[in-house]
């Protein structure tokens, strides 16, 4: 298939890994996915389109409920949903749902994953919701596709969606992660990550939404004269009993310095701070190099850290990008200085998170242990 125009017409296609296109056409109701996740397995969709990617109305590239399997589902035996690492361990317990961007609804004492990932590089599968087990069965999450094009005229969607629990007493699966790089993006197409729902009987409660990052060089032409609410959705999932967090939505136009994050729950209530954000947070550096900062204290989850800016030394305001980082240590972009000419090891350091907009809206409610800046305050 690969380095060909490709057409699916009325039909769908299921392509694991990575494939490049020179033009991609999905009409007539046509599904672009790729295979389910198992226990043992797990899969992505990593498509480079290098012309155009039309999606027609009906149509879609659609990964809805190819995450993480959910609790009593596809094989996964028991209570608790997978999650991250493709295991229970850490998953969300009996009822409640699944987590990635934004926090399943947790029932009574029954834990929910923990949140997982970058906002700027959706890379994961989403996480499947608890049950009760036996006929009960959680939702799973939302699959995995990656997208980089020089144009996609979106009529259709792009969804990767959590799947819905079972009739009572289980969790919707989370949202699960989509990456778009293109030049334009237009049309009047719907791009989602939600979690999944269960209001039709109690004990149930929704699962988290996912995350998706959009590049760009012009959307004005895409949603409502470029404007992207409604369009782009990371709604957490509904519940009778608990709902889900509200996942994030990045964008960045190649004119912007940081871009915009936007979190919008749609107007669902949740329970405390739903939508944790990944942070550096405030500590003391053990050792410290020109471009890694270590805190043997610390356990940070690989990588989540990465386009977060770390100030090394709070008595001053220089703040570096982080490339990448692994439990203990953080490595910066060196472009933006040498840590060791405004720091020194034992000095406090802090995270900062800077965007040329903030949008939180929709009964969202989000917590970060680091600064906040925003260039262009709503």
């Amino acid at each position: 298939l690969d380095d060909r125009d490709i057409i699916v017409d009325g039909a769908t296609l299921t392509v694991n890994g990575a494939h490049t296109f020179k033009n991609l056409t999905l009409t007539n109701n046509a599904t672009l996915t790729h295979s389910d996740t198992t226990t043992t397995d797990e899969y992505r969709l990593d498509v480079t389109v290098t012309n155009t990617l039309t999606i027609e109305t009906g149509s879609g590239i659609d990964v809805t409920g190819k995450g993480y399997l959910g609790a009593s589902s596809g094989g996964n035996s028991g209570n608790y949903g997978r999650t991250i690492g493709n295991t229970t361990t850490g998953g969300s317990n009996t009822i409640s749902g699944g987590s990635y961007g934004g926090l399943g609804g947790k029932y009574s004492s029954y834990a929910v994953n923990a949140v997982y990932g970058s906002i700027y590089n959706p890379d994961e599968l989403g996480s499947g919701g608890g049950s009760a087990g036996g006929v009960y069965r959680g939702g799973n999450g939302g699959g995995l596709a990656r997208i980089v094009t020089n144009d996609i005229a979106l009529n259709g969607r792009i969804s990767a969606n959590g799947g819905d629990g079972s009739s009572g007493r289980s969790g919707g699966g989370s949202g699960g992660g989509i990456l778009i790089s293109t030049g334009t993006l237009s049309g009047t197409g719907m791009i989602s990550a939600n979690g999944g729902n269960q209001t039709a009987a109690s004990y149930t409660t929704g699962g988290g939404g996912g995350r998706i990052a959009v590049y760009y060089d012009d959307i004005s032409n895409f949603g409502t004269a470029g404007d992207i609410t409604g369009h782009i959705t990371a709604y957490g999932g509904t519940g009778y009993n608990a709902n889900g967090g509200a996942g994030a939505i990045y964008t960045r136009s190649s004119t912007q310095a940081y871009g915009d994050l936007m979190v919008n729950n749609n107007n669902t209530v949740t329970t405390g701070y739903s939508t944790p954000l990944a942070s550096v947070g405030t500590g003391t550096s053990t050792d410290l190099t020109a471009d890694t900062l270590t805190d043997d204290t610390r356990s940070w989850r690989t990588d989540d850290l990465a386009g977060i800016y770390l100030n090394p030394n709070t008595g001053q305001d220089s703040v570096m990008r982080v490339l990448n980082n692994d439990a203990t240590t953080i490595t910066i972009d060196l472009n933006d200085g040498d840590m060791t000419i405004v720091a020194t090891t034992g000095d406090t350091y802090r995270g900062q998170q800077i965007f040329d907009t903030l949008d939180i809206r929709g009964l969202a409610r989000v917590q970060t242990y680091d600064d906040i800046k925003v260039l262009t305050p709503n």
